[in-house]
């Protein structure tokens, strides 16, 4: 699969250069096309590599031990997702959305 890299995207090289740079972040600003703030949030990270997307902590409506019920049901008896959504808003969680037990 081929990936291309969106012409105003900014590479880790660039990145790398605004965090050594002494200029004002409103002259970084309109030399690469990006706002100040954006500079001034690469600026206090410690890496130039991009972060992760999803957040640190999912919101779940499990407790981790309804969870590993869930998993172990799955793991356990192979069955489908929307069998395993049945039984665990039977079971353990009415709140359970079908989104869930995918993760």
């Amino acid at each position: 699969m081929l990936i291309t890299r969106l012409g105003h995207a900014t590479t880790l090289k660039v990145r790398a250069a605004l965090k050594v740079s002494d200029e004002p972040a409103w002259m970084l600003a309109e030399r690469y096309g990006a706002s100040k703030r954006r500079f001034w949030k690469w600026r206090q990270r410690n890496s130039v590599e991009d972060l992760s997307l999803p957040p640190n902590r999912l919101q779940t409506t499990l407790m981790p031990a309804q969870q590993a019920v869930a998993t172990a049901l799955r793991k356990t008896f192979l069955i489908f997702l929307d069998d395993l959504l049945a039984a665990v808003c039977e079971f353990l969680s009415p709140n359970v959305s079908r989104s869930g037990p995918e993760r």
